[in-house]
């Protein structure tokens, strides 16, 4: 491997997505540096087994290894950097410094014979240098999608699930409580259609089955319905799912107490409909509530769906 196909690969396998901002502000807030190089130092080392080698020597042992956990360790410091501006931006973290660094990640190589460095990303990487925590911080898992989202019982959500929960939290951090429930209404009704469908692929010939998979696959069937045919003409049929029920402990009354709650939200979003108020008004106590609650019914909801799933 020579140094242009070097400096290629790492670049190529340098990435951040929103799992890894999700481990990086958990690892900020839970520790005590304060400045954001070291951090994402620590940080680096966490995600790619320790530091890369201080050179990078082409010619010897396995160089696309190296060049990936080199790839591993940028991608970590890059969530970290990611990461406290996105906790400042919700007053997690505070500046305790105006200094922004440019940090550029940078590789030292040799081949036994030649030898050299050069920069993966040539503009580099915008870091606050120092941050600060808060005397009395807010509230996180309220205030950040990303925190929130951890707070689940599960990680195998359906995307669109977990983007209308990210949204719901965005909203509700903007003090948007009418948006808020109405992405919150959105996440449990895909939750609750993902799970109808994993029910009925496990029996598609039993006659409950057949009819909920009509309504399942309608265009005109209303949350209320789903949430009713789900639990009362699906699941209540325990000869058929109690194997689901044993696996997942979501039994047929926890399920129902779930679709209670899903009612609750499906009133809350009403409000969307002209002339409709609902009762009692969407306060800033009432949608907490409703999105804390959201945590373990919609992570129950995904459970019961796992074990439903046929392999």
């Amino acid at each position: 491997m020579n140094e242009t196909e070097a400096r290629t690969l790492i670049a190529s396998e340098i990435r951040v997505e929103r799992a890894d901002l999700v481990a990086a502000k958990a690892f900020i807030l839970q520790g005590n540096e304060v400045w954001t190089f070291r951090v994402s130092q620590e940080w680096g080392r966490a995600v790619a087994g320790g530091e890369p080698p201080a050179v990078f020597r082409l010619s010897e042992g396995d160089p696309s290894a190296i060049a990936r956990q080199y790839a591993r360790f940028f991608s970590a410091q890059m969530a970290v950097f990611q990461a406290v501006w996105e906790l400042v931006a919700v007053a997690l973290l505070v500046p305790a410094t105006s200094q922004i660094e440019r940090r550029k990640f940078s590789v030292q190589w040799t081949t036994g014979r030649n030898s050299g460095g050069f920069d993966v990303l040539e503009l580099g990487v915008p870091c606050l240098e120092e941050f600060a925590r808060p005397t009395a911080p807010r509230e996180t898992i309220l205030t950040d999608g990303d925190l929130y989202l951890a707070g689940l019982p599960t990680t195998s959500l359906h995307h669109g699930v977990k983007d209308a929960l990210w949204m719901a939290v965005a909203c509700f951090r903007a003090e948007l409580f009418v948006p808020a429930v109405a992405m919150l209404g959105a996440a449990t009704e895909g939750a609750w259609i993902e799970l109808g469908r994993s029910l009925v692929a496990r029996h598609p010939d039993e006659a409950p089955c057949k009819k909920a998979m009509k309504i399942l696959e309608g265009d005109v069937a209303a949350i209320r319905q789903i949430v009713n045919t789900i639990t009362e003409q699906l699941y209540a049929r325990q000869d058929l799912f109690d194997d689901c029920a044993k696996s997942s402990g979501v039994s047929l009354d926890r399920l129902r107490e779930i679709a209670t709650w899903s009612h609750t939200v499906r009133e809350a979003r009403n409000v969307l409909h002209w002339g409709v108020s609902p009762n009692p008004g969407n306060t800033y106590e009432k949608v907490a509530v409703l999105l804390m609650s959201a945590l373990q019914n919609v992570g129950d909801l995904e459970k019961l769906r796992v074990a439903s799933t046929i392999p």
